[in-house]
Order: structure tokens, then sequence, then C-alpha cells
């Protein structure tokens, strides 16, 4: 049997991947869910070979049809994911072995893992970079909440469409009694 890189079985790979325990499940889903968000803007096999898919003009694809433009690090999280996720992908359909957390212990571009005398192949460098755009953000997020004693908390609240919301100026010591006014509140707006 052939492999099938074709994007129709990529998507197939991709919302299945949480139930094929080959990574975490947090991971996989994050995965799932960054993938769908941009393969809603390609066509039942629009390639028949995921491979040379321009995940650069994909994201522009995604952004112009986006209700609202999603900010830089999320651009770059969904960049990332989408490549890890098509990594994975590529290996799942060739048979390779995926490590039993996903690479995250890899660093650098020449770095490579050997499972059951399988190597798996070279991280992409965007990939590695990516990565580190997204500890950069985080370390200075974290600066931001500490000298403000606020954060702001991101909530991807439909995932298939990407639309996010964001409450911004909570406290760091937000208690319980303050968590559900909030949720109150925002029971106001819901339609039955």
């Amino acid at each position: 049997m052939s492999a099938d890189f074709s994007s129709t079985a990529f998507r197939q790979f991709i919302e299945k991947l949480p139930e094929l325990n080959l990574i975490g499940e947090a991971t996989a889903r994050n995965l799932r869910n960054s993938s769908l968000l941009l393969l809603s803007v390609v066509e039942e096999n629009e390639y028949t070979d995921i491979r040379n898919l321009n995940v650069d003009g994909l994201i522009k694809k995604y952004i112009s049809t986006a209700e609202s433009e999603p900010s830089e690090a999320s651009i770059q999280a969904y960049k990332s994911r989408f490549n890890s996720a098509v990594s994975k992908f590529i290996d799942f359909q060739l048979g390779v072995n995926l490590p039993p957390d996903d690479e995250e212990d890899l660093i650098g571009e020449d770095a490579q893992v050997e499972v059951k005398k399988k190597p798996l192949p070279r991280i992409r460098r965007s990939v590695v970079e990516a990565r580190m755009q997204q500890e950069s953000n985080s370390q200075q997020l974290t600066q931001n909440v500490m000298s403000s004693h606020t954060f702001s908390a991101p909530l991807l609240l439909r995932p298939k469409t990407g639309l996010t919301i964001e409450i911004k100026g909570l406290p760091l010591d937000l208690t319980n009694e303050e968590a559900e006014r909030i949720a109150s509140f925002l029971k106001i707006y819901a339609r039955p």
C-alpha cells in the first residue's frame, strides 16, 4: 500500500490524531485545532501532496477570510503547530515511529532521536525558530503580568472558525466569586 499525502488524507489524520495515541492528548488537540483552522480554507482534494503546500500562503489565505485578523503570536502558533502536524503525518504515512511525547526535547536542526531503531527526520529550522519565538513571547507575557499584577486570558471560543476572545485586565489573585460574576455576566448575552 502506497502512502497517501493528499490534503484529504491529512485532514482525516488530523481529525483522528488525539485518538491515535502517537503524542500527548493535549498536544494532539492543539495540533488538530490549529491545523483544521488553517485547512478550513483548503478545498477537498485541493492538494494531492501536502508536502508541497506553502504554509505561509495558506496562512495568508486564512487571514484574508478570518472575521478578525489574528495576532502575530497566534499566527506563529498556527504555523508551528501546522508544520508539526504535517511532520507527524508524513512520519505516520511512511511508518516511522513517533516518540511517545512529541519532539519537545529535540533541539537544533541536526537533532535526531532513535525510537525502536528508526531515526526521525530532522526538525525543520522554521519549526524550531517558531518554538523559540513562542518561548520569547511567553517570557514577555510573564514580564508584563508581573509588572502590572493583571493578565489577559485568551480563549479559543470556536475552534472550527478560529473565533477567539480575550478578557483583559484580570487580577492575578482572581477569586472564584469574581470568576462566577464574570461567567454570570457573559450568560446575559447567550442565546438559547
